[in-house]
Formats: structure tokens, sequence, C-alpha cells
């Protein structure tokens, strides 16, 4: 079982790990979690318990960021919910928020 309390879902590896190692100035490492896509986030999700901030892309090739938040929001309405993107869309970043987003950030 993974005691995260950080979750950063993100295709790009070298974003996610840059972002994970300034986390650290504010979280031990052992709380800061990365998944390269939400898949493996949903099939490992029920061994991650105690999730504070999830901090998730938009475009991903298998589940986009807006589905995974509409998906998740209603299981997990606390849950922390942060959108990172590229795309500074607003429509975009309104849906995010529409579908239970806490905040979105372009990256």
């Amino acid at each position: 079982m993974v005691n995260a309390k950080i979750l950063i879902i993100d295709d790009h590896v070298l974003f996610a790990e840059g972002l994970k190692a300034q986390l650290r100035q504010f979280a031990p490492p052992e709380d800061i979690r990365v998944e390269k896509d939400a898949t493996a986030f949903l099939r490992r999700m029920d061994t991650m318990p105690g999730i504070e901030l999830l901090i998730v892309d938009i475009n991903m090739p298998d589940i986009n960021g807006l589905d995974l938040i509409a998906r998740l929001k209603p299981q997990y309405p606390d849950m922390k919910i942060l959108v990172i993107s590229a795309n500074s869309d607003e429509g975009i970043a309104a849906r995010a928020m529409d579908n239970g987003a806490s905040g979105y950030i372009c990256k």
C-alpha cells in the first residue's frame, strides 16, 4: 500500500519528475508519487489511500484529464484536483473547474 498524499498524473515524465522535485520542498519524497497515465492510476487507486492532492494534465494519450476529473469527483468529492496543462484555452479551464477541479494552471 502506498500512502502518497500528492499524486501527479502526467505523460511527460520530465515535467512530472521536475514537479515532484519542486514539491519535495513542501512534502517528504515518500508522500509524492508520479503516474504516467490515468489508466495506471485507476488500476492502482485502491492501493493509494489518503491522496490529498491530485495534479493532473489535460492532454494524455489514454484518458484525458477532463474525463478523469468527472469520473473521480462523484466518488471522492473531497479530493483536491489541480490541473496543470499546456492548454491555455479558457473554455477547457472552465470545463475542468465545472467538472470539479480546484484550480487550473498553464504550464
